[in-house]
């Protein structure tokens, strides 16, 4: 299972493990956290019908440590 560690200065680490054989255990990305303060997302699931509105409370930047090729992409989580 994939995990998100907050550490001082809002430094952030997403660890994501491989799958067995893959050659290297898993993949490393470091970022940081900025606040979010008018920012939603609307969530459809199309199988219930049902309709979510979540208000997001902060945007990280992470990209790829080394040793592997640099790559860099942004995601949101909500982190409450």
């Amino acid at each position: 299972m994939a995990t998100v560690d907050v550490g001082t200065n809002n430094q952030v680490t997403v660890t994501v493990p491989h799958l067995d054989g893959a050659g290297v255990p898993q993949t490393v990305f470091k970022g940081s956290q900025r606040p979010y303060t008018k920012e939603c997302v609307l969530i459809i699931d199309r199988v219930t019908g049902e309709i979510t509105l979540e208000k997001l409370s902060s945007n990280i930047h992470n990209i790829q440590s080394k040793p592997f090729m640099a790559t860099s992409f942004r995601t949101t989580y909500r982190l409450n």
